[in-house]
Formats: structure tokens, sequence, C-alpha cells
């Protein structure tokens, strides 16, 4: 149907665009004669249409074709950019840095999560400056089981996000790219906040 429209309105366009007022009178070609159809010639001197076949792929089909082939690129190039409003790392990576967070808060690996905090950060009201003042708390004891089940619970995956970085557990605990060193050059993914 969209083929026979093209070729209609290509038709139409064509005798718009010469001025031609004469009328004309379009009938439908039974289906084997109207394969392959794309264009329709009118002359001035000669007011049969002459009927042009292509027997290669129709424009329609390629511009279907084309239209996917855009489609599916346009997805995987996105899909890296997913996380862009607050990091220009990939989609992967990103999520594979949660899928961490998950395995050390399911696991109770705390020397593993304290290489990924971003210090010094106020937990529960207590402030941690650095890596060893985190490993001297028995988190073991002083973090809720059920925000450690919720942690558990998350897919990883399209992780909501903003400006300020991306959250599990409904905000519970975000993570963002943060600068390491102090000439601001290197950022590398940290948790910034823990909240149960």
């Amino acid at each position: 149907m969209l083929k026979k429209s093209m070729v209609v309105f290509g038709l139409l366009s064509t005798l718009m665009l010469s001025g031609c007022n004469k009328s004309i009178t379009i009938t439908e070609l039974p289906a084997e004669e109207s394969a392959g159809v794309t264009t329709i010639n009118l002359s001035e001197e000669d007011t049969t249409p002459t009927i042009v076949k292509d027997d290669s792929k129709s424009q329609t089909e390629d511009t279907n074709t084309k239209v996917q082939e855009d489609e599916a690129t346009e997805t995987a190039e996105n899909a890296d950019d997913y996380y862009v409003v607050f990091t220009n790392r990939g989609k992967q990576e990103v999520e594979s840095f949660a899928a961490g967070i998950k395995e050390d808060f399911t696991g109770k690996n705390w020397k593993s999560l304290s290489a990924k905090i971003s210090y010094p950060i106020t937990i529960a009201g207590n402030e941690y400056n650095n890596a060893d003042e985190f490993l001297k708390e028995d988190w073991n004891s002083s973090i809720p089981q059920e925000f450690i089940d919720s942690i558990g619970k998350e897919t990883c995956t399209d992780i909501s996000c903003n400006s300020q970085g991306a959250m599990l557990c409904d905000g519970c605990l975000w993570f963002s790219d943060v600068y390491t060193d102090d000439n601001f050059e290197n950022q590398e993914l940290r948790i910034i906040s823990i909240r149960y």
C-alpha cells in the first residue's frame, strides 16, 4: 500500500510541478503487473503514462532496511551513552561497577567495598576519612540485613541516574565519577553516599 501511495504521490507531484492541467485517470494494476513498479513517466506530447519496471529490490524495502540498520546502530551507540548524564564511561563499565558493589555487600566483603568508596564519607552519622577507618567498623552488625538484601535484589542494569550519579535501592546508595587526585585529572567511579 505504501508503495502504491508513493507512486501516486510522485505522479501527482510531477503533474503539479510541470503545470499540467490535463485530467488523468489512475487505474490500479493487477498485482503481478505492479510488482517492481517504481516510476510512471508522462510526456507533454503523449498523454499515455509509461510504466517503468524495476526488478531489483523496491525502494520501500531499501528504506525499511536502512531504517532498521539506523535504529540498530543508534541503539548500540546510545547504549554506551546511557549514563552520560553523570559520566563518560560506557554502560557496561558503570553496570559492572554496580554489580561489584552488590557482590561486596551480599558477600560482606568490606575490604573490597572500602576500595570503592570516596572518602570522607558519612554513614549513619559517623564520618570515615579513609579505608582504614572504614574497616575498623564492625559492618556485619552495623548494616541492617534488610539493607544488604535490598542491594542483593538490584539488577544493576539500566540504573536510575541524574547529574549527581547513579543510585541503587531507591537512593540508599549513590555512586559517581569522582576525582581521585589533587590535580583534578583522574576520575574513577566511587560510592559517594550510603544511607540505611
